[in-house]
């Protein structure tokens, strides 16, 4: 198991669980010295084209797996019937037909999240630790946002290659959750304001930066321009790996 980052000088003899994240292009393992994901000791990244070296660690705990997958849509819970899955994502999405869709329930906020199965980062997972459920990564997302932040407005933006998820929250309600393929920083730039100027939020509004978007210098210039309370902390890089057990996994 070479080539782990630790956080505070742990070993790998230490390491007794594993979180899973997929992005576009690559995919992270980290690792916890529990079952139950409360603390993360360190993480590896690898491209997908090693996707075969999840079972490097098949005998340790699975603690989750997420999917960051762009093509998805948030349904309410209360409309939502199974046997409709493919014609939510046809409406809201890119989605066409020709990959296999699947769904789960979002908690506190009573929707269900229809999404295209990322088969091959499935597979992989299936291999090593059958009983292991591939989910979305909007769930974590947003049970994070809830966990750390409360009322008023405020919006995060986390980056996973070239795949940009925007939610926004206002007065502890998701007034919005989205994700685009953004190639060019213009892309993302104006989807995000875009988003505020058709939902009537503020450019002062607190804005987060998770993931790979907190190491991408040109986006941060960018959004800096425009946004005069952009959050870059270097922490929020790893949001999910340090946090798997707020995100209620």
């Amino acid at each position: 198991m070479e080539n782990i980052t630790f956080f505070t000088g742990n070993n790998q003899e230490e390491i007794h669980g594993i979180g899973l994240i997929f992005g576009p292009n690559f995919f992270t393992v980290y690792f916890y010295s529990d079952s139950d994901g409360s603390h993360c000791i360190g993480f590896s990244t690898f491209s997908r084209s090693e996707l075969g070296r999840v079972t490097d660690w098949k005998h340790h705990t699975p603690i989750y797996a997420f999917t960051f997958k762009e093509v998805w849509t948030l349904i309410p819970e209360d409309i939502f019937k199974e046997e409709h899955l493919d014609t939510y994502l046809e409406f809201n999405t890119s989605h066409a037909g020709e990959n296999l869709t699947d769904w789960h329930r979002v908690m506190n906020i009573d929707g269900v999240v229809c999404f295209e199965q990322d088969r091959e980062a499935s597979q992989a997972v299936l291999e090593s630790f059958p009983g292991l459920a591939l989910r979305h990564g909007i769930v974590p997302l947003i049970a994070f946002d809830r966990a750390t932040r409360t009322g008023g407005v405020h919006a995060d933006l986390t980056q996973y290659g070239h795949s940009y998820t925007l939610i926004i929250f206002r007065d502890d309600q998701l007034i919005f959750a989205n994700s685009i393929l953004g190639k060019h920083i213009e892309d993302v730039l104006y989807f995000v304001l875009y988003t505020f100027d058709q939902l009537d939020v503020s450019n002062e509004t607190p804005f987060r930066l998770l993931g790979e978007a907190i190491k991408n210098e040109n986006l941060i210039k960018s959004l800096g321009l425009y946004l005069s309370e952009l959050e870059v902390q270097t922490e929020h890089e790893h949001w999910l790996g340090k946090n798997a057990a707020t995100c209620a996994l």
